[in-house]
C-alpha cells in the first residue's frame, strides 16, 4: 500500500522529471475507473458518486467520473469547491462533456452510492 506522502513525493519526482501533471492525473483516473469496471460488478449498477476537491486530487475524481459515464455508468460528482487549478478544471470540463452537462451543471446530484470514490 502506498501512503499519500509517497504518492505526493513519487508525483514530484514525475512533474520534475519533465511528465506533466495532468497526465499524472489521467493516468490515475482512468486507471481506477478501469479498476472499478473490472471490479464493482452489480454495485456499479447501483450509481457511483465520486466526491471531488478542488485540486488535482480533486481532478482526479472528475477523470474516474468521466471514464466510468462514457461506459454507460450512473456516475454523478458533488464538489467540496469549484476547481481551482488548471487540470482539475480542465478534467471537470471533460467530466461535463461525457455527462452531456454544462460545464455549471457538472456537479450533479447523487444518483446512487454502490460505490463512492
Amino acid at each position: 500500500m502506498t501512503t499519500a506522502a509517497q504518492a505526493a513525493t513519487r508525483d514530484r519526482v514525475a512533474m520534475a522529471a519533465g511528465t506533466p501533471g495532468a497526465r499524472l492525473m489521467q493516468a490515475a483516473g482512468t486507471r481506477a475507473a478501469e479498476l472499478l469496471l473490472r471490479e464493482g460488478g452489480d454495485r456499479l449498477r447501483a450509481g457511483v458518486t465520486c466526491w471531488a476537491g478542488p485540486g488535482n486530487n480533486g481532478g482526479d475524481a472528475y477523470v474516474v467520473a468521466a471514464h466510468l459515464a462514457r461506459h454507460g455508468v450512473a456516475v454523478c460528482v458533488r464538489a467540496v469547491a469549484p476547481p481551482r487549478t488548471d487540470d482539475a478544471r480542465a478534467a471537470a470540463a471533460a467530466w461535463a462533456q461525457a455527462a452531456g452537462l454544462a460545464v455549471e451543471e457538472a456537479v450533479t446530484a447523487p444518483v446512487g452510492a454502490g460505490v463512492v470514490v
